[in-house]
């Protein structure tokens, strides 16, 4: 082809034909350009569907690392639903020195306030992630906004592991140091000594109401909340990926949304209460003559916390200590609020 041209040039050149010449030669460099002009194109196509593939690659590490760290959340939301459970007995003298005496009982009912959950969570796939953040295809937006939410969450996590590893060291040297029954190799439930101190002793009382707000408050909301951000982080995912079989993986168990979805209607008041699902997860929404309630997740992971009548959060995990309001289902279709300072019952509107 070349040696073609080129003969062209000469027959052009020889028979003195210069602007045909210059027309052709420019029509030379023309295609020179265009044809370098594709091989880059080409190239960033290549190049584009490589850095693709691994976006992808790393987006799948992304969603196992994510179903990981939920797991791994929800088993310490489990435990603190257990300890705030126990708590909510304590600060509202629900339990006697009878009920402490009892062999059966929860261990943790001994030893809330040095009870905490570390969440460790793992962050591979996202620090791989950060490479590429800046060259995200348009239509994978949506998965780094939930992921920044997401990593958020988990920095708040973090912060608040350190803060109730802190909180139970100084319980224990509080309880070492002031005690001289603490350590005493007496099984707990005969420890009468530490028995008077749980039911009477102020110090304890005190330190179970901050604990609910450092523990409870704090701790456990932020990996309520982490969970939420990763679940609609972990669907994105799936969606962008095309992954339907994942879809719907931690949608609130039918046993749960079979009891509370629908309208209630209070008994003596005009407030109402409607629960409803939304990707998968059961939300609140309180109705009153002066202000509606939006959004507020419920926060329950299985329907054993029903079955063991533990807390239910409807509404924010703490507000005042003493206060904590608890869900409990009389019937399928009588709902009971209860908190230490009031009952309301609410009635399903059919």
């Amino acid at each position: 082809m070349l040696h073609f041209f080129r003969q062209i040039r000469h027959r052009l050149l020889a028979k003195s034909k210069f602007s045909r010449y210059f027309q052709y030669a420019f029509g030379e460099i023309l295609l020179v350009v265009i044809g370098i002009l594709i091989a880059i194109q080409v190239d960033n196509w290549n190049e584009e569907r490589v850095r693709r593939t691994k976006i992808d690659q790393i987006l799948f590490e992304l969603l196992i690392e994510l179903e990981g760290n939920i797991d791994r959340v929800e088993g310490k939301i489990r435990n603190y639903q257990v300890t705030d459970s126990l708590s909510y007995l304590v600060l509202n003298r629900q339990l006697t020195l009878e009920d402490y005496m009892k062999r059966d009982n929860h261990p943790r009912l001994y030893n809330i306030p040095d009870r905490f959950e570390l969440a460790g969570l793992t962050q591979n796939a996202v620090d791989k992630l950060a490479v590429y953040r800046d060259k995200f295809p348009k239509e994978y937006q949506g998965i780094l906004t939930h992921l920044n939410q997401v990593q958020g969450w988990a920095g708040m996590i973090e912060l608040y592991n350190s803060q109730m590893i802190e909180f139970s060291k100084r319980y224990l040297y509080h309880l070492t140091d002031n005690y001289s029954w603490y350590g005493a190799k007496i099984e707990r439930a005969a420890n009468m000594d530490y028995l008077d101190y749980l039911l009477n002793d102020p110090y304890y009382t005190n330190t179970i109401k901050l604990y609910r707000i450092v523990a409870m408050g704090n701790h456990a909301m932020a990996m309520v909340t982490y969970r939420l951000y990763a679940i609609l982080c972990y669907y994105e995912i799936a969606n962008q990926l095309g992954l339907e079989e994942r879809l719907g993986k931690f949608n609130v168990d039918t046993a749960i949304s079979d009891v509370f979805l629908g309208r209630w209607k209070s008994a003596d008041s005009d407030t109402e209460i409607e629960y409803t699902l939304w990707d998968g997860l059961l939300h609140k929404t309180t109705t009153t003559k002066t202000s509606t309630e939006k959004n507020r997740t419920l926060h329950v992971l299985s329907d054993k916390a029903l079955k063991e009548g533990l807390l239910i959060r409807t509404g924010s995990w703490y507000k005042d200590p003493a206060v904590q309001y608890t869900t409990e289902i009389i019937k399928n279709d009588t709902l009971r609020i209860v908190s230490n300072t009031s009952e309301a019952v609410f009635y399903k509107i059919h």
